[in-house]
């Protein structure tokens, strides 16, 4: 689970949600742009948006459209909701300058990807002297089989966890570092998955199978990559519904690239996220992160701000706010 998407803040008391979730193929839109003329499968005949079809009859001609009464562009019409477990919407916003390539992972089947994730996080909103939380742990992915389509096969581990609060907070101190389990006041060691990824770098499945308590469980949806061509400067918008255990989030992503040399981008990245009817639970990201296609991981730092409720003693529904910072590197 990558800091870019999110995908570990479950670890820090942020997103939890079912595991095993098959949402649908995923929903790719594509604005107007010029993506340099790399892909056959681009100019499929869409119909002519600039004039309706003949009134009356075969042999009617088209009816002119008066001007500032056509159809509206793609780009400013309204998107069809996801359904929470949904797959991601990807939207290409800008193409980016020339030259341009897809990103596209090669997964293989039998290689390994070992990364260590480590964060520090600092929780506010109450008058009360509170520790930083520190969390560290190894993640280890491994490809099990590839698909004619390019979807792969992986395995996730990780694992053991380490946390630890600073200096101050008592025994407050050591009850909000429950939240970093994201899964009630004890972390678990270890959290053990499979699930299936496609080249285009969306989970289309996620299954914990250890870790889990009380059917909470950490998802992971993937940086999604448009299918279109890209080129630096290139910009594109990842929306997908999360399903969590207290009700759906809509989170948002758009995607800046920075540099695209053999296969590694590097990508600055801002996402936001919004419970569906409500404020608790609502939060935002940002950072930069380096992708090598053909693996599942991105490295990189990023900061999150998340606001959420709690109940702890004395203090039912408190209101906190958490803010961290996220590192993932190799090892």
């Amino acid at each position: 689970m990558s800091m870019s998407k999110w995908a570990f803040v479950w670890v820090l008391g942020c997103a939890t949600a079912c595991a095993a979730k098959k949402p649908p193929p995923p929903m790719i839109e594509t604005q107007a742009a010029d993506v340099g003329g790399q892909r056959d499968d681009t100019d499929i005949a869409q119909g002519d948006v600039s004039t309706p079809p003949p009134q009356g009859g075969n042999d009617s001609p088209p009816v002119p459209v008066p001007a500032g009464e056509g159809p509206k562009p793609l780009e400013t019409q309204g998107p069809t909701p996801i359904p929470a477990g949904g797959a991601p919407r990807v939207t290409l916003l800008k193409p980016g300058s020339e030259p341009r390539r897809i990103a596209k992972h090669t997964f293989r089947k039998g290689a390994k990807q070992s990364v260590k994730f480590a964060s520090t996080s600092k929780i506010t909103g109450i008058s009360l002297p509170l520790p930083n939380i520190e969390m560290k742990a190894p993640i280890d992915i491994r490809i099990l089989e590839v698909q004619k389509n390019g979807d792969a096969k992986f395995s996730y581990s990780a694992g053991p966890f380490a946390v630890s609060q600073g200096a101050g907070g008592g025994g407050l101190g050591g009850m909000l570092g429950g939240l970093a389990g994201g899964l009630g006041n004890k972390m678990p060691e270890r959290v053990v998955a499979s699930g299936w990824v496609t080249p285009q770098g969306i989970v289309r499945e996620f299954n914990v199978e250890q870790g889990g308590q009380d059917g909470n469980a950490p998802v992971e949806v993937g940086d999604a990559f448009p299918s279109e061509a890209i080129g630096v400067g290139a910009e594109w918008q990842v929306d997908v519904t999360l399903d969590e255990k207290d009700g759906p989030i809509n989170q948002s992503s758009v995607y800046e690239l920075l540099s695209f040399a053999g296969n590694t981008l590097k990508v600055k990245v801002r996402r936001t996220q919004q419970p569906v009817g409500g404020t608790s639970g609502a939060g935002s990201s940002q950072g930069t992160l380096s992708f090598t296609l053909g693996q599942f991981y991105p490295t990189g730092r990023s900061t999150m701000d998340k606001a959420m409720k709690v109940s702890i003693p004395g203090m039912d529904a408190a209101s906190l706010r958490m803010q961290s910072e996220v590192n993932v590197t190799k090892r």
